[in-house]
């Protein structure tokens, strides 16, 4: 029987079945672990047991939810990809929520950020994040950087930043001192500086592999 399987190998299996839901339409990625966990004991133990398991952290409701609250715990000091799906919340709430798990969070996803919200995710740039890879802050709705303030990206800051992506919002200069970054998207994006002299600024980011504007 299937629980005779080590538990690394179930693992892999449950990281399957993840991962598969994920392109599903309608995903809702509480529907799909809560059907493992009600299989059988062994099974809840073993995912619960599972750090990794809990670190892609999509929040489509109120992240203030037991459910969001549960990932955060069970992911313990993992690191953490967490996705915003434009959940109906106070934005300003969004320092306070995530602020303890900022060391730990490895990517970061608004999809459907308000241009109100981007003074809450300006704060929370403010503070280290030692281990963010991946940036992206996706408009709501459509091009509207003339609406927002720049977003402020500091090296300090974000030491290992490796994959920025801003649609449709504004970016200070700063982020040229990002030397770590990979790949670049700001569409629909006010520049901090004329586009020559932006040019000239990125020719500093030696490790930049790919650049959409």
């Amino acid at each position: 029987p299937v629980n005779t399987l080590p538990e690394e190998i179930l693992v892999e299996i449950f990281f399957y079945i993840r991962d598969t839901c994920y392109a599903l339409p309608n995903f809702a990625p509480v529907r799909s672990i809560l059907k493992l966990v009600a299989v059988c004991h062994h099974w809840r133990e073993v995912i619960s047991s599972t750090p990794s398991f809990w670190s892609s952290i999509d929040i489509t409701r109120n992240p203030m939810s037991e459910w969001a609250q549960l990932c955060f715990s069970r992911t313990d000091k993992a690191d953490k990809d967490v996705t915003f799906h434009y959940p109906p919340f106070k934005h300003r709430s969004l320092p306070d929520f995530l602020g303890p798990h900022l060391p730990h969070i490895r990517s970061l996803r608004f999809l459907q950020a308000h241009s109100a919200w981007v003074a809450s995710i300006s704060l929370l740039l403010q503070d280290p994040m030692p281990r963010l890879r991946r940036l992206e802050v996706v408009h709501s709705m459509g091009p509207r950087a003339a609406d927002t303030v720049p977003l402020e990206l500091s090296a300090t800051l974000l030491p290992q930043l490796e994959f920025v992506r801003l649609i449709g919002h504004s970016v200070s200069k700063q982020i040229v001192s990002c030397r770590n970054l990979r790949s670049l998207e700001l569409r629909n994006a006010i520049m901090p500086v004329s586009l020559d002299r932006f040019r000239d600024c990125l020719e500093q980011l030696h490790s930049l592999e790919w650049l959409s504007l």
